[in-house]
């Protein structure tokens, strides 16, 4: 069953929806949206500690928990983002829980069970897209994304901050991306090279496009660029994404779902692992 009750089962549908515009926003099935509600609960606790206590759940050579202001960029690093933030990969699920004290782990449980929902819904994308494009026994994704991708939270306090932007305009350099934000900021970019606004109410996902998803879809599917607008009458803002990525392999290979110019000769599977690195990302694990 799918996660978003407006998740269509027309693969023609939700392809057209992606080519045309590069991004779906979704309502959601209850459980997923209570499951995107108790983040938001347990990060607005978790982020309004003392900082010494936000450090303590930092988990630098796991690249879980907590990380700092100003620890990625969107466009050069002289311009970082200006949040802090909280990670998840399922991946590190084991060995993250084990270290996290008491005021990491609750944050951490519940976005390990809304990375889990998530996953399942970009799975139903795959086979949409799958079927769409022909793809023999499409009615099972081709590859995992569990332990490719993670989860994100982003906390921003606009009134302390100048400039701007908070997150310059980019795109994500992966497979899709699912967000829910609880406030105003982010904008995304139109055809014509404008931008506007985009809200996400209780209950709804936006999901946009990335490079990896324009690699398979040779060029049809175009990553959706965005950015985070600073709206200084927005106290705080939490905007919770989903990084999905396939599951990264030095000995696998990525087959396009459509095979053109665009990704001839192109190593999928080597994009899905060095374009984290364009971002002051860490790399993601290799699962084999």
């Amino acid at each position: 069953m799918n996660q978003c009750a407006s998740l269509t089962n027309d693969p023609t549908e939700l392809a057209a929806a992606l080519k045309a515009r590069g991004y779906l926003k979704l309502r959601c099935r209850p459980d997923v949206a209570a499951a995107v509600s108790a983040v938001l609960t347990e990060a607005d606790a978790f982020f309004s500690l003392p900082q010494a206590l936000k450090d303590q759940n930092t988990l630098s050579d796991l690249c879980e928990g907590y990380r700092g202001l100003g620890s990625e960029y969107s466009y050069v690093e002289e311009r970082p983002d200006l949040h802090e933030s909280f990670w998840v990969h399922a991946f590190n699920a084991e060995k993250a829980r084990a270290r996290l004290d008491h005021h990491g782990r609750p944050l951490y449980h519940s976005m390990l069970r809304a990375a889990e929902l998530f996953d399942q819904t970009i799975a139903t994308i795959l086979v949409s897209l799958q079927r769409y494009y022909g793809v023999p026994n499409a009615d099972e994704p081709h590859f995992a994304t569990a332990f490719g991708s993670h989860l994100q939270l982003n906390f921003y306090a606009p009134p302390q901050h100048d400039r701007d932007l908070l997150m310059d305009c980019h795109e994500d350099g992966l497979l899709f991306t699912i967000l829910h934000s609880n406030a105003s900021g982010l904008e995304i970019r139109t055809p014509d090279g404008s931008f506007e606004p985009v809200t996400t109410e209780r209950g709804e996902l936006f999901i946009m496009s990335g490079d990896i998803a324009m690699l398979l879809s040779g060029g049809e599917i175009q990553p959706l660029y965005h950015r985070v607008r600073n709206m200084p009458q927005v106290r705080k803002r939490m905007s919770l994404m989903y990084f999905a990525n396939p599951d990264a392999s030095h000995t696998r290979r990525l087959k396009p779902w459509r095979e053109t110019d665009v990704n001839h000769n192109v190593d999928i599977m080597r994009r899905v692992i060095e374009n984290p690195l364009k971002f002051g990302l860490p790399p993601i694990p290799i699962v084999r």
